[in-house]
């Protein structure tokens, strides 16, 4: 509902501002474009497409579907869903382009497609973030650099060749962002990257301080001079960009709403490198920043800038919880009421974050192992796990169970027969209370636990199963859950991962073990059904790939050759 009310409000100012008149449906479309709802105007501009409205040409349609994809690629976390947004929509404007090279919405058409450019390169650099290497994230660095230099050429020609004063500023600030997207190419760790890196920061910086000193009274004013302050707290000028964050929180007007929201994300930034910025509680100030921000912007929530902020405040929120119990010595004993609220909002968010695509899944994803290991370990002392009475405490314990199991095979160096039937033994151990865990966790289902949760647990278990050599109990498992779980979540293509693996496993057994004809052609079917499910589900994704790679397989043993390798 929350969704549904600002684009209702927009709808029925739209049609009253135009009720003598043809509905303003380009409005409409740019006006949920600008409240960041992209992904309502591409839904939108689809049915006008197939029924375009009198006075509006299929050629504007499609520059409009092109401007909204790279709106839409911008604001959405997904690499993925990512790249499909960048492909349509190249595909869209460059159509457009084709056919309406002297139409007075060009210029906009080639500044969208300098802007998709510069949106490839930051994909790349969220690429660089996830990785967990220093090669691989230089090596991504090294690929979006190009990405970035070929954009600011476009930018530049667009901003040169614009007529129209807006486009032209709009030209120039894209410019100006993404330089400092490309300042971020280079190693802070080398002295020639680091004055390349300050150059570039110092040019970006010059492009919005001028936007900045020309257009206070519109948004984009307010928006630059936030851009400001971030330009110099990349230099280390934290000072500087204090005092440019502050003047922006001063203008209370809506003008400057656009800039505040950015200007109070940044601060953050530099409160978390720098602690010492300012006097008194860093970690409060952005703890108290971070709860503040997503209150007031929950429309953001979902965007780069959004989970930015998710994350330093559950970081916030974590550190402060540590400190306090470590100062008032408790590390061992029970956690007082004060360490546990701070931990379990810490957690909330981390769970927010671990939910969905976005650079911070995984770091979130360990943060929180971390937290409910910590609240639920003081509960399973004994191993006694009905002492564990939620989901959520009983599949985290599992995860648990399988790292250690997971570290102890990775370090295990024994050489005798003893210390390998010894390890042996713990492995077992540590599968046994994983399997015990999520069959309990399974029990304890109820309206908080989501249907990805309840997906990821299961699959968990099925995994379990297979490890064990259970694979029928697995494999019945997994084919229940991909059938029963959207297919739009990750953890229904996992599920169907497992199917596959777990039948195919079981076939295999079957077959060394000689059994009846009856029963592996039973058991052929049920991997056929499988992988004929999931590569109509998933074609483009990697488990249609291995669906269809089992298919092949099962052709081969039924002597259809040439349908094996069609």
């Amino acid at each position: 509902m929350k969704r549904v009310l600002p684009v209702l409000g927009l709808l029925l100012i739209f049609l009253g501002r135009a009720a003598a008149d043809e509905p303003p449906y380009l409005d409409f479309v740019k006006g949920l474009r600008d409240m960041g709802y992209p992904d309502l105007a591409l839904q939108y501009l689809q049915k006008l497409k197939a029924k375009p409205p009198q006075g509006i040409t299929p050629a504007e349609l499609t520059l409009e579907s092109g401007l909204t994809g790279v709106e839409a690629a911008r604001l959405e976390p997904d690499l993925s869903k990512r790249a499909a947004f960048y492909a349509q929509a190249r595909t869209d404007l460059e159509d457009f382009l084709k056919g309406n090279a002297s139409h007075p919405r060009a210029a906009e058409a080639n500044l969208a497609l300098a802007r998709l450019v510069a949106l490839q390169g930051q994909t790349e650099l969220s690429k660089a973030d996830r990785d967990q290497t220093a090669e691989g994230k230089e090596a991504q660095r090294q690929k979006a650099r190009p990405l970035f230099e070929q954009a600011d050429k476009l930018l530049g020609q667009v901003a040169g060749q614009a007529a129209d004063p807006k486009a032209k500023l709009q030209a120039q600030m894209e410019q100006a962002s993404n330089l400092f997207n490309e300042a971020r190419t280079y190693n802070t760790q080398k002295n020639a990257d680091l004055l390349k890196r300050a150059d570039i920061l110092k040019q970006a910086r010059g492009i919005f301080e001028t936007i900045a000193a020309n257009n206070l009274k519109d948004p984009i004013g307010w928006e630059a001079l936030a851009w400001v302050g971030r330009c110099y707290q990349e230099v280390d000028e934290g000072d500087k960009a204090l005092q440019v964050y502050n003047r922006i929180f001063q203008e209370r007007g809506p003008v400057s709403d656009t800039g505040r929201r950015l200007a109070q994300y940044y601060r953050m930034i530099l409160l978390d490198r720098n602690p010492k910025a300012i006097q008194g509680d860093a970690l409060a100030e952005i703890a108290k920043s971070g709860e503040s921000w997503r209150a007031a912007y929950p429309r953001y929530l979902h965007t780069p800038d959004g989970y930015g902020v998710t994350f330093l405040t559950a970081e916030a929120l974590l550190k402060q919880g540590v400190q306090l119990q470590e100062a008032m010595k408790t590390p061992k004993g029970p956690l007082p009421p004060k360490v546990l609220d701070l931990f379990a909002r810490a957690e909330k968010l981390y769970g927010e974050l671990e939910g969905s695509d976005n650079d911070y899944a995984d770091l979130a994803s360990q943060r929180r192992l971390f937290l409910v290991v910590t609240r639920s370990g003081q509960k399973l002392e004994g191993h006694d796990i009905t002492a564990l009475t939620t989901f959520t405490d009983c599949f985290e314990q599992a995860r648990v169970q399988l790292n250690t199991m997971f570290d102890e095979d990775r370090n295990f160096k024994g050489q005798t027969d003893e210390e390998r039937k010894q390890h042996q033994k713990q492995h077992q151990q540590h599968l046994d209370q994983a399997v015990a865990l999520l069959q309990r966790a399974l029990t304890l289902t109820g309206t908080r636990v989501t249907p990805d949760q309840l997906a990821q647990a299961r699959n968990l278990l099925s995994y379990c199963y297979i490890q064990a050599n259970k694979s029928y109990q697995a494999a019945v498992l997994a084919d229940f859950t991909v059938h029963s779980t959207d297919p739009s979540l990750k953890s229904a293509q996992a599920a169907g991962a497992y199917a596959l693996q777990a039948y195919a496993q079981a076939l295999g057994d079957q077959q060394t073990a000689q059994a009846p004809d009856e029963v592996l052609n039973a058991d052929r079917r049920q991997l056929r059904n499988v992988a004929d499910f999931i590569q109509k589900t998933w074609t483009t994704e990697d488990v249609a790939d291995a669906a269809r790679h089992q298919i092949g397989r099962l052709l081969l043993q039924e002597k259809k050759y040439a349908e094996a390798v069609a």
